[in-house]
């Protein structure tokens, strides 16, 4: 799917953003600058704006941009706004905070989708089997996965790097979620 040129032009292949902080590069911050609804989402008509807020945020986190994802995120009071405020949360090592957030999320329409991509992963590669964990029942464990990225961060482990990339695929499939309701909120 696209995301339209703005975010596709930002969506680009490669290094996904580290479990914790990271750093905004100066070239990076630049490119977020002028991003805003309209011109992000030029060429969609925006049927729900808080939708749209968190596709902004999370924008701004996949740059390691954590002050305006969180001052974004914090502003939209929905259960995806507080998925993407527990996501940043769980960035900045503040791992309580992030388990307060995934509270508030309840049982957020992404866990499952979650849930089956982690498990392929690991029926892909039997290395990955201790992370079925993620996955009680199938659905994603956000509180299981903060457990992780606490144990992981900076740790140079391989199990980070893996870590790493379960962090991506949440944010691409919560992203995809918050773009299309961003146009045609679920009823």
């Amino acid at each position: 799917m696209s995301y339209g040129q703005i975010f596709d032009g930002l969506i680009e292949p490669g290094s996904p953003p580290p479990l914790g902080l990271g750093r905004a590069e100066g070239n990076a911050l630049q490119r977020l600058a002028n991003l805003d609804l309209d011109r992000s989402f030029y060429g969609f008509q925006v049927a729900d704006r808080a939708m749209a807020e968190c596709c902004l945020s999370a924008i701004h986190l996949l740059f390691n941009n954590l002050n305006a994802s969180h001052r974004i995120s914090q502003g939209v009071d929905t259960d995806t706004g507080s998925f993407w405020h527990g996501i940043i949360h769980r960035r900045e090592g503040d791992f309580d905070n992030a388990k307060y957030w995934f509270r508030r999320t309840g049982n957020h329409a992404v866990l499952e989708t979650l849930g089956d991509e982690v498990t392929a992963l690991v029926q892909k590669d039997s290395e990955y089997g201790n992370v079925v964990t993620l996955t009680p029942g199938g659905t994603w464990d956000p509180f299981a996965f903060v457990d992780l990225c606490a144990r992981l961060v900076d740790s140079g482990l391989a199990q980070e790097e893996l870590a790493i990339q379960l962090q991506m695929m949440e944010w691409r499939i919560l992203f995809d979620f918050s773009f299309r309701n961003a146009l045609d909120p679920i009823k």
